[in-house]
């Protein structure tokens, strides 16, 4: 099988691969790494929610770098896995990306993860003054996320299955900024990053693809991108939709491939 998914539905998916088994590596069992290819539009968004929600005095003041040059957690690479051909800016610039829920977002977070909304206990990315979402509630938010780690203080007994996917590809689609902007106006870029930086195996395959000149929030399908040697979007010969179909189904990480990879083995 493989996915296709945008946004919270990159979400689910990312649940499915690190909490049910949907990338388990090694050979394929019933009910066990069953996703050959996924690919992953504007996320996934609930990478790490806590980061997405806490306020310190009514500020959340999260940030991230997306696809690092810095060779990262001890690796010899110069890049993160599957950004080697990357267009996301760096140093100061790169750390521009907001990790907060914004735009109305923050709202369906507040409702999806906690029964109660008052001043003891904030809404998630709560921007009154002087509010501070507190311990037991930012470690509520961080037990609901898909990167929940020992190392993190993840209070869950199972832990997700993160690392390396043998035989599941992975691409993320991410709006590197918007029309007029130097930055994604929500937080779906960088919370993808959280996900895909899990994976540092070299032999993971992975593309992280930064769409620039997005239209709107989260329009990468309208947007600009390189893949491959071809320069998709305005001003060229076919939109950049066509690049993420291509990423499915072309080359030896597409969805035909992995799965006949599996078949073989």
């Amino acid at each position: 099988m493989c996915a296709h998914v945008n946004s919270g539905a990159a979400g689910g998916a990312a649940y499915s691969l690190a909490w049910y088994n949907a990338g388990a590596g090694g050979a394929p069992k019933w009910g066990s790494g069953y996703l050959d290819k996924v690919v992953m539009e504007n996320g996934p968004v609930f990478s790490d929610i806590e980061q997405g929600c806490e306020v310190t005095n009514g500020v959340n003041s999260q940030y991230t770098t997306i696809c690092n040059n810095n060779p990262p957690q001890g690796q010899n690479n110069s890049w993160e896995p599957g950004c080697a051909s990357s267009t996301w800016p760096q140093g100061s610039n790169g750390t521009n990306y907001l990790l907060e829920y914004v735009d109305g977002d923050q709202t369906n977070v507040s409702e999806w993860t906690q029964a109660v909304t008052s001043i003891a206990y904030p809404a998630c990315g709560s921007t009154l003054p002087h509010q501070t979402s507190g311990a037991s509630l930012n470690a509520a938010w961080y037990n609901q996320s898909i990167v929940c780690l020992p190392s993190g203080n993840c209070g869950l007994t199972q832990q997700p299955s993160l690392g390396y996917y043998q035989n599941t590809a992975m691409s993320g689609w991410l709006c590197q900024n918007v029309s007029g902007g130097t930055k994604p106006q929500n937080n779906s870029a960088p919370e993808g990053q959280l996900f895909f930086y899990q994976f540092q195996n070299p032999s993971q395959l992975l593309s992280v693809n930064a769409v620039s000149n997005c239209p709107s929030v989260e329009a990468i399908e309208g947007g600009t991108v390189s893949y491959g040697s071809t320069s998709y979007g305005p001003g060229n010969p076919t939109p950049s939709a066509a690049a993420i179909v291509a990423d499915m189904t072309g080359g030896t990480a597409s969805c035909s491939a992995m799965g006949l990879a599996r078949a073989g083995q």
